[in-house]
């Protein structure tokens, strides 16, 4: 019988038990589009079995290493949300969205002409080096008072303002469309998290971000930063971007995100996608 360092030791290689049933944990590199759900979806349906999960979500429009457990498998799933995790992470300056990411709104955008230093941020950057506190992304799916905040936020009886109050702590204040005695706050948690590595890849101005963001007004150059980080289960990378771009007194916005490392894995270890119907299909 496999143990857990049989599982993860032996990775993309699934086991049958004496009644045709699989079990293994897969690294499948998820393409840009695809939901985490989606990636489950079509292992459970390759292999025609229900017991398939995932270590760890990714949002739509990430990339990168996804482990999907089969069978037995799906118990290590604790195991695997614990380890660390490495992003490469790009960071548009200037724009805000209505979920940190490319997948909202614009709720602001710097229409005069912008300019980083690059060593000012270069020692921003490794300022986030270390074990800190980070709010909770608002946009995730942390429950506070029994309620994910990301389904808080898009309710859309309400309207909500992010207030960093003068005690320090940050306040989703809400506010209902049509009646006010509903209005409410929501203190917004925070976490202990690792930053064990943080540097900068790449540096410049985006000329197609209005491919990325639709309604984005480009008069003005907006730059951004691709970043490496190596972190602690929990960081939020979307949070850390908008963190970033306040010690710079910008608004930021992350615009690609691809999860490179977990544990001692890496993308090279990983399946495509598009491959995973032959490959599993072999392996039954």
């Amino acid at each position: 019988m496999k143990t857990r360092a049989d599982f993860f030791n032996k990775v993309n290689e699934l086991e049958i038990d004496d009644f045709g049933r699989p079990s293994g944990v897969l690294l499948i590199n998820k393409p840009a589009g695809v939901s985490s759900h989606d990636v489950v979806d079509k292992v459970r349906r390759i292999l025609n079995i229900r017991q398939v999960g995932h270590g760890g979500a990714l949002d739509i429009f990430a990339t990168g290493i996804e482990i999907v457990l089969v069978g037995k498998a799906t118990k290590l799933s604790d195991d695997l949300l614990a380890l660390d995790k490495a992003y490469e992470a790009t960071i548009l300056f200037g724009v805000s969205t209505t979920t940190q990411d490319i997948e909202g709104k614009i709720t602001l955008q710097v229409n005069t002409e912008i300019k980083i230093d690059k060593s000012n941020l270069e020692k921003i950057l490794s300022g986030f080096m270390g074990e800190q506190e980070q709010y909770v992304s608002p946009f995730s799916s942390v429950k506070v008072n029994g309620k994910k905040l990301r389904k808080v936020l898009r309710d859309d009886s309400y309207s909500y303002k992010i207030v960093d109050t003068k005690d320090g702590e940050r306040i989703i204040d809400l506010t209902h469309k049509s009646d006010s005695k509903y209005n409410y706050k929501i203190l917004i948690p925070k976490k202990k998290i690792k930053i064990f590595d943080i540097k900068m890849l790449d540096f410049g101005v985006k000329n197609e971000v209005e491919t990325l963001i639709p309604g984005i007004n480009l008069a003005s150059t907006l730059p951004f930063c691709e970043v490496y980080v190596k972190c602690s289960k929990g960081t939020y990378i979307r949070q850390l971007a908008e963190d970033i771009g306040a010690k710079l007194n910008l608004p930021s916005v992350l615009i690609k995100l691809d999860r490179v490392e977990i544990g001692k894995w890496t993308k090279e270890n990983t399946l495509e996608l598009k491959d995973l119907e032959n490959i599993l299909s072999k392996g039954k």
